[in-house]
């Protein structure tokens, strides 16, 4: 087998999974994308973008037309032989993210796909690590430092996002008695920090509409409400970081069987996040506690994420960011840490970085 591992990739046309793929080409892995017929334009243009940058690295991409939820990946029985001698790495990053999707569509992509992901691993002869792309919403309403190494510890989930990820993740760890696993945990996926670069609907973008808008609209004298919190912290992962991770992690061999949290490690806290959109949208933001706002009785966490969708949608843009904004949750990231010693990755700090977000934002949507 070379010695940089083939692998297949799933997602590669995902918010998450195209930075993979860019960064496993780029790193000189052969990949196998395998994305549904329809996202195939989607990937045609992907690769083109990459080739603008990198012929070579663009070569190595080789697109495959399946389905993540079907047996066998929808894929034929040669091309199954052929991957199955050639495919060093799996790397599962195909997932549904929506909180509006139906939960039997959760299920069915999130759970279920993971498990076929599971199967097909187990075809591969010189398969030397399956990674599994979870995400930190599996701490669900856990209310204090979450550690990598847990899994259920009795929290409940008000997102089924968040359910069908804890379920997909507990169906890859019982899978690590077999299987060569890595599982790797994201948190609020917020695109590159080193340019900014991201989809408008997603990471911090619908947050910057919402206050630009707001701001923009009302009164100079009424006061634009924001929630506060100095002890909640906003799990946020950049992509470039959690993409560069990935691959730190999936070239030591002796990181199978173990978990990795890719949230910055030092994050901000709503106040901190607050504060800074403040300053950038050129207007104070008056903080209301979190804390307060969900002990209301008309407004609970239910009824205040209700609302957070409603405006987010009025307004355009993915409601997932404000879940995030009613989390208590810190996380530990003592296994990435030790992973990455020696290496040259490491997650900038989000004051480094937040500014990018806002320009890109502003410049290609504001």
């Amino acid at each position: 087998m070379s010695e940089r591992p083939e692998v297949l990739l799933t997602g590669a046309t995902g918010f998450f999974g195209r930075t993979l793929l860019f960064a496993f080409a780029n790193a000189g892995h052969r990949v196998h994308a395998l994305v549904p017929p329809e996202s195939r334009p989607a990937l045609t243009a992907l690769v083109a973008r990459l080739g603008r940058e990198d012929r070579e690295a663009a070569a190595r991409v080789a697109p495959l037309s399946g389905s993540m939820t079907s047996p066998g990946l929808g894929l034929d029985r040669a091309t199954l032989d052929s991957l199955s001698g050639s495919v060093g790495w799996v790397v599962h990053a195909a997932s549904a993210t929506e909180p509006s999707t139906d939960p039997l569509v959760l299920e069915e992509v999130n759970v279920r796909g993971t498990d076929q992901l599971l199967a097909f691993a187990h075809r591969l002869s010189g398969l030397r690590m399956f990674a599994h792309v979870s995400s930190s919403f599996v701490s669900g309403d856990y209310p204090g430092r979450f550690y990598e190494d847990w899994l259920d510890v009795g929290q409940t989930f008000s997102n089924p996002v968040a359910r069908s990820k804890f379920a997909a993740e507990a169906h890859v760890r019982s899978a690590s008695r077999a299987l060569p696993v890595v599982v790797l945990r994201p948190g609020f996926l917020a695109g590159e920090a080193a340019t900014g670069a991201c989809d408008e609907d997603r990471g911090l973008f619908p947050l910057f509409s919402l206050a630009t808008r707001l701001a923009g609209t009302l009164p100079t004298w009424l006061p634009v409400i924001a929630p506060d919190g100095a002890d909640r912290y906003v799990p946020i992962t950049p992509n470039d970081y959690a993409a560069a991770a990935a691959l730190a992690v999936l070239a030591e061999p002796a990181n199978a069987g173990r978990t990795f949290c890719l949230v910055d490690p030092a994050p901000p806290t709503v106040r901190d996040l607050v504060d800074a959109l403040g300053e950038m949208v050129g207007r104070p933001l008056y903080r209301v506690p979190v804390g307060l706002m969900t002990r209301i009785p008309l407004l609970g966490p239910g009824r205040l994420l209700g609302s957070g969708h409603a405006i987010t949608r009025r307004f355009g843009g993915s409601p997932i960011s404000l879940y995030f904004l009613l989390l208590r949750n810190e996380y530990d990231t003592e296994n990435i840490r030790r992973a990455l010693e020696g290496t040259r990755v490491s997650c900038p700090h989000y004051s480094s970085y937040i500014a990018h977000y806002f320009d890109y934002y502003v410049e290609h949507y504001g």
